[in-house]
């Protein structure tokens, strides 16, 4: 059964992540194309791709096997690039990529919401759906969604921390009081540790603290004026040019990204087989009572 701090962790990054690109549907809505009603399809499919990927985290928390599967290993090594990859659109926004930085927030971290059982993940995934939120609030068709976004995004990273340190206590100490261990006994038992009170009124002392600063730099500070000009680099100026002057292959590109896969595919398989052929054969399943790998 999953603890109770787990499940809210993982509900206030869940609920931070969809608001956190609510700014974004709103643009979808209300901007070029948005009377079409195709924005309705997108962000449906958008926001239900978030919620499985955090229902496969969710089912994945408690279990040492889906800490070391390949594809974890895969997105540990991916997170560090992924932060890359936003800082660098950072860096022409907002004047050459306004809410292309967003979107490309959106895609580089839903394959880590996937992953938010592994604790190098979260902070990264969280600090990407910030600097997503940080965008709506900045672009100056962001709607009135943006603000709010921003404050749930402010939530989580108030309570994910403290509820995240409870959940490693708690199962450190299920962990050393179970039988077979070497402080069996020794130590409390996972009900000593009643610590989800103090982990949300310690978020809630972070949250005024907050919440206070924030409502006197409004007061205080003057609007920004947002006088900054966008440009779209993949649509000309007006009345210069009828046709966009970058005509992106699709199909080409989708061609590129299977053969890429089919080339990754097929290196791991030579590099297995490489492997049986000097004798190492592949390891098996772990046994977590013995710690080891059953032949």
């Amino acid at each position: 059964m999953t603890r109770p701090e787990v499940a809210l962790r993982t509900l206030a990054l869940t609920a931070a992540t969809l608001a956190a690109f609510a700014p974004l549907a709103w643009r979808l809505a209300h901007g070029p194309g948005g009377a079409r009603g195709a924005w309705v399809r997108d962000v449906a499919v958008g926001a239900a791709l978030v919620l499985l990927a955090a229902w496969a985290a969710w089912r994945a928390e408690g279990s040492p096997v889906d800490l070391e599967v390949p594809a974890a290993r895969r997105a540990r090594r991916f997170a560090p690039l992924a932060v890359g990859i936003v800082v660098s659109g950072a860096l022409l926004f907002p004047t050459w990529i306004a809410w292309g930085l967003p979107t490309l927030a959106y895609f580089v971290n839903l394959p880590l919401v996937a992953f938010w059982h592994i604790p190098t993940i979260r902070p990264v995934s969280l600090a990407l759906v910030t600097a997503a939120a940080l965008a709506g609030n900045v672009l100056p068709d962001g709607g009135p969604l943006a603000p709010w976004a921003l404050g749930v995004v402010g939530l989580a990273w108030a309570v994910a921390p403290p509820l995240d340190r409870l959940a490693a206590v708690r199962a450190r100490l299920t962990f050393e009081g179970a039988p077979g261990s070497h402080r069996a006994g020794g130590r409390p038992g996972p009900r000593a540790v009643e610590g989800l009170p103090h982990a949300l009124a310690g978020a809630a002392l972070v949250l005024a603290v907050g919440g206070a600063t924030a409502l006197a730099a409004a007061l205080l500070l003057p609007p920004s004026r947002r006088d900054f000009v966008t440009v779209d680099m993949l649509r000309p100026a007006p009345g210069t040019l009828r046709e966009p002057f970058v005509d992106v292959p699709v199909g080409r590109l989708l061609g590129l990204a299977v053969a890429a896969a089919a080339v990754l595919v097929l290196g791991n398989a030579l590099g297995d087989a490489a492997g049986r052929r000097r004798g190492r054969a592949p390891a098996g399943p772990l046994d977590l009572a013995a710690g080891r790998a059953r032949p």
